[in-house]
């Protein structure tokens, strides 16, 4: 599930003057653990696993007091003979909900690393939004939003082509997955003043009294770290973006809802920047039951459906289009597929 990251196991060592910052995911207790260290990154099920267990109690205790408290936290204690300092850095959401906590803990002579930069975010999947933390815009490095609320094809152009693809199937889990289900991934983003950066985001299905369910997580700059990836440019996202007159994006079926541009060669077309292809893509009734995600996936893997549309253009006129789909995972009520539209 997570791209680029090891598992956590009962022989996990960490040297007692390396570690690193460690992300308690706050939602659920003893199911809680994706941890972020000075050299690597680490994916696991419970805090309870690290080793030595000294640290495993403090820092579960330390995230623990963060979460209750809404407070962060440095202090000093001695624990077995020994001066230890604990520090708690809650990452909170646009609602002020903590979501995640990341912890250091060393003897006390010990100067912590840097806190990663982090920020809170939630996927609310029946409004096909996201909602940011002051954090992470300034992670994003972009201007803030009033309402907080943003379209998840606005995020998702921020990846690469294969990275988009990555999360909008992670996205689709969301849902149909169970509560309480950790859900991640480890992906490129260009950020808003061009620098590239590598980003590990995991976060808890929960049920929010006003948005129902949610998606809540955190997203950590990762790019320092051991098994982080590399960079390789998308083979997919430079094959379809030399062809002229061609219009690709991925997007989610059946509904037409626009996830990302892949490439965008039809500047006649007054593309909605909310998302809703449906808005310029006009497809005849009697073919729209070929964009049922069931009925592609009837196709063999290496075949696109083909379907003819009509696009509605800036002057307000039609032109005849051809568009073809190919699911990139199993049908279900919000399929993120790759679509390709060409002029005929």
């Amino acid at each position: 599930m997570f791209g680029g990251i090891m598992s956590v196991n009962e022989t996990t060592e960490i040297d007692e003057d390396k570690r690193g910052w460690t992300f308690i995911d706050a939602q659920v207790h003893r199911n809680e653990l994706v941890l972020t260290h000075r050299s690597a990154v680490v994916a696991g099920r419970s805090a309870a696993r690290l080793r030595p267990a000294r640290f495993a109690e403090a820092v579960i205790e330390v995230a623990r007091w963060v979460t209750g408290s809404g407070a962060d936290l440095d202090t000093t204690a001695i624990r077995r003979g020994v001066r230890e300092r604990r520090i708690g850095r809650a990452v909170r959401g646009f609602d002020g909900t903590v979501h995640s906590v990341a912890v250091w803990v060393g003897r006390a002579e010990i100067s912590p690393p840097p806190v990663p930069t982090a920020g809170a975010w939630a996927w609310a999947p029946q409004q096909r939004a996201t909602y940011w933390s002051d954090e992470l815009y300034e992670l994003y490095g972009i201007e803030h939003n009033p309402d907080r609320s943003h379209s998840i094809h606005q995020f998702l152009q921020m990846l690469g082509p294969e990275d988009a693809i990555k999360v909008a199937r992670v996205v689709s889990e969301v849902d149909e997955t169970d509560p309480d289900r950790l859900l991640g991934e480890t992906f490129w983003a260009q950020l808003g003043n061009g620098a590239i950066r590598r980003l590990h985001a995991f976060g808890r299905v929960v049920e929010s009294p006003e948005l129902g369910r949610l998606w809540r997580g955190t997203s950590i700059d990762v790019t320092d770290h051991e098994d982080s990836g590399t960079s390789e440019r998308s083979v997919l996202g430079m094959v379809l973006s030399y062809p002229a007159g061609v219009q690709s994006a991925l997007v989610e079926l059946p509904r037409m809802r626009l996830l990302r541009w892949i490439s965008q060669g039809l500047p006649e077309v007054p593309w909605p920047s909310d998302g809703h292809l449906d808005e310029v893509i006009l497809v005849a009734e009697n073919h729209v039951r070929e964009l049922d995600p069931a009925a592609i996936a009837q196709l063999p893997p290496t075949s696109a459906q083909t379907v003819p549309v009509r696009l509605r253009t800036v002057d307000g006129g039609s032109i005849r289009a051809q568009m073809q789909a190919q699911i990139l995972d199993s049908p279900s009520p919000a399929t993120p597929a790759l679509v390709v539209i060409q002029r005929i």
